[in-house]
């Protein structure tokens, strides 16, 4: 019987996740390779040839051939070599390149590989709309929330919610299990942020109401497997201190935002993700209603793996943000010692839980 084989698709700067994962694999007697992403063009050449005759199998065929595949991370090409003039051309390129390789892999073997996740249905999961129209449906409470361009709405909303609202981006953004790399955080929005009409016409964005939080909760979902782990932070609370203090720059789709910028421990009041070292992880868990729920919901998003960001409230209530279909669990295992590398495996390998 051949060795059964595992596509781990990630980048050249991802370290601990990806290798837990491919240890667990190589344990369980199976290959698996490595993809960095960011490596093509430059550093690696791959191919998709059709023959017109469909009988002839290309030698390069094994790049395809794939029982599994964990598509985790997708990373722009590092193209430092190219020409600047022509950068923005081959970046086009590559990212259609993507799109072609996932549909080879998908109709190179008997049958297609196990995908976490599916390329496509990853696409149309990261539809924040969807996700929060399927959680409230689920029976999951989420937060009053407006995605536009039209400042009028955005005012509105933070008219009907005296304890504010936040701003976030619509494109599902990663970051490193230290919470560093460029990225645009939730952030409090104030009224007088909300003068210029010109500053938000420019991009959409999310604006949501604030929720305040007791614990800010990160849900891994794989299969029927649930992980949790929370994290509170200085200012957690939400307090009228904290929130001015927290207090964004004003919105403004114009304005570029860098995660390297520097991070207080209020700004951490309204994404954990600013805390850096200051944010600690502790066990946390779910009600066995609200774990079907989540469990249901990243099924109706035609998933296998995804994490989800819930805010505890002081009362106890669970609030869905939304959910991530590569969002990281890295820091769950390493600071908690939850098992998902080991539960990533398993799944890969088309095994259930023991």
């Amino acid at each position: 019987m051949a060795t059964p084989r595992v596509l781990l698709v990630t980048h050249s700067r991802d370290v601990f996740t990806v290798d837990r994962v491919q240890q667990a694999l190589v344990d369980r007697g199976i290959e698996a390779v490595r993809l960095d992403t960011d490596r093509f063009p430059l550093g690696q050449e791959l191919s998709l040839v059709i023959e017109g005759d469909s009988s002839r199998k290309d030698p390069r065929h094994e790049e395809l051939s794939w029982d599994a595949v964990w598509l985790r991370k997708v990373w722009p090409p590092d193209l430092s070599d190219v020409d600047p003039d022509y950068a923005a051309a081959v970046r086009q390129e590559v990212q259609a390149f993507w799109r072609v390789f996932w549909d080879g892999v998908t109709a190179a073997g008997p049958r297609p590989p196990r995908w976490i996740n599916n390329p496509v249905a990853t696409f149309a999961a990261e539809n924040k709309g969807r996700q929060l129209r399927e959680a409230r449906d689920i029976g999951l409470a989420v937060p009053d929330t407006v995605i536009t361009n039209r400042m009028s709405d955005v005012r509105q909303l933070l008219g009907r919610h005296p304890g504010g609202i936040v701003s976030k981006m619509l494109t599902p953004l990663s970051l490193s299990l230290e919470g560093d790399g460029p990225f645009a955080y939730t952030q409090v929005v104030e009224r007088e942020d909300l003068e210029d009409a010109d500053s938000l016409r420019a991009c959409p964005m999310v604006f949501q109401e604030r929720i305040e939080a007791e614990v800010e909760l990160r849900v891994v979902v794989i299969e029927s497997e649930v992980y949790v782990g929370g994290v509170r932070t200085p200012g957690q609370s939400g307090s009228a201190e904290d929130i001015a203090e927290s207090r964004a720059k004003p919105v403004d789709t114009r304005a570029a935002t860098s995660a390297r910028s520097s991070r207080s421990a209020t700004e951490a009041a309204v994404d954990w993700r600013r805390g850096g070292t200051g944010a600690a992880w502790e066990n946390a868990s779910l009600s066995e209603e609200t774990k079907d729920k989540v469990v249901a919901l990243v099924q109706r998003l035609g998933l296998v793996y995804a994490a989800l960001d819930l805010i505890r409230t002081p009362s106890g209530e669970d609030v869905f943000l939304e959910a991530n279909p590569s969002g990281e669990w890295g820091m769950l295992e390493r600071d908690l010692g939850l098992p998902i590398a080991e539960s990533l495996a398993r799944a890969l390998a088309g095994s259930r839980p023991e």
